[in-house]
């Protein structure tokens, strides 16, 4: 699900959310962006969590996002 439909159509003037069912990089990095954030120097950033929700917490987000993820997510960690 975007982001964009929980708001409405809109977040902001940043334009649409990115469809986080897609994500690829490894659940590991998945947790450590939720905890930390990420800025992507572009006008879309990801707030971090890390003082909002316990790493358990996030670990269950994690779990859950893994459940509905498309063919193109890769939620297994990437190769060294």
């Amino acid at each position: 699900m975007r982001l964009s439909r929980r708001t409405g159509g809109r977040s902001g003037d940043r334009g649409p959310g990115a469809d986080i069912r897609a994500f690829n990089k490894g659940f590991g990095t998945f947790v450590e962006t939720m905890k930390d954030g990420k800025d992507t120097g572009r006008t879309q950033t990801m707030l971090a969590a890390g003082r909002v929700l316990s790493i358990e917490q996030m670990y269950q987000i994690g779990a859950s996002l893994e459940t509905v993820a498309i063919d193109r997510a890769n939620w297994r960690e990437p190769a060294s």
